[in-house]
């Protein structure tokens, strides 16, 4: 039984498209895909260098055995940025050097909360045993209660006439803080000078990268005390930045790359036949 060849057919199929024609689809969607990744990894990387400038801006502080202020823990990280116009506010709590009380040789710097400006008169107390500023009775809601009583230093009588381009200071621990109490003989009444100032603390934090917003009072403008004291709303919105930032110029790069190696593998495939 002989086996039925069949004629070749006349009907000749042809590709509709050459590769060489017009670029694939899968070309396309690849050059696409790495012109997102590419803005993706600019954007990144402007906005983790825009998170680097802020957050370099900030100093950061190590608390010793012992701060002195009931909102900041001892052994704890201080984050600090630099005082608006020069000036601090009442009620900020500050890192300072002691120069002033100690001489050059001063130790570390100390931490404490303003309670006078230039210009202030601070005294205690009052018959409620609160202080007074410029006559006004400051009910202190920081105050930390469990060292009130350990002695005597936060009720002495006292009154200082706080030098122009100076601060009042006093610990929120007034049984334990050494502040300005202790040097209101001195001709700055116990001040520190305002170049002496290195910042006002904003956050406090324990790992030194995460970090916790220092509340800012209220007592002195609830006494009828002009301005408020130092808020800062941007470290955190600053610090979300940076790693977010850092996170999508990372993803960017790695997958750009990624997708790089996979074009040029394609690229050194021999193209597919075409049947004319």
């Amino acid at each position: 039984m002989s086996e039925r060849v069949s004629e070749p057919s006349d009907a000749v199929w042809r590709s509709p498209r050459s590769a060489d024609e017009i670029p694939s689809r899968r070309r396309r969607g690849r050059r696409v895909v790495l012109a997102v990744l590419a803005v993706l990894a600019v954007g990144g990387a402007a906005a983790t260098a825009f998170g680097v400038v802020a957050w370099i801006q900030y100093d950061r502080y190590q608390t010793g055995d012992s701060s002195g202020m009931g909102q900041v823990l001892a052994g704890t990280t201080v984050v600090t940025r630099p005082i608006e116009d020069g000036e601090p506010r009442r009620g900020d709590v500050i890192v300072f050097r002691n120069r002033a009380w100690l001489g050059p040789t001063s130790p570390e710097p100390m931490l404490s909360r303003v309670v006078g400006l230039g210009g202030d008169t601070v005294a205690c107390c009052d018959p409620r045993g609160r202080i007074t500023v410029n006559g006004q009775p400051v009910t202190e809601e920081y105050l930390d209660h469990e060292f009130a009583d350990m002695s005597g230093h936060d009720s002495f009588e006292y009154e200082a006439a706080v030098p122009d381009g100076h601060v009042f200071v006093l610990g929120d621990q007034r049984a334990n803080a050494v502040d300005s109490r202790m040097y209101v003989e001195l001709p700055s009444a116990g001040g520190i000078p305002y170049p002496d100032v290195l910042g006002v603390a904003v956050a406090t934090s324990d790992d030194g990268f995460v970090a916790e917003p220092l509340e800012p009072t209220t007592a002195f403008t609830d006494a009828g005390l002009p301005g408020p004291a130092t808020r800062d709303a941007t470290y955190f919105a600053k610090q979300l930045l940076l790693l977010i930032g850092a996170l999508v110029f990372a993803a960017s790069l790695v997958t750009l790359l990624l997708v790089g190696v996979d074009i040029r593998h394609h690229r050194d495939q021999p193209p597919p036949p075409v049947w004319s």
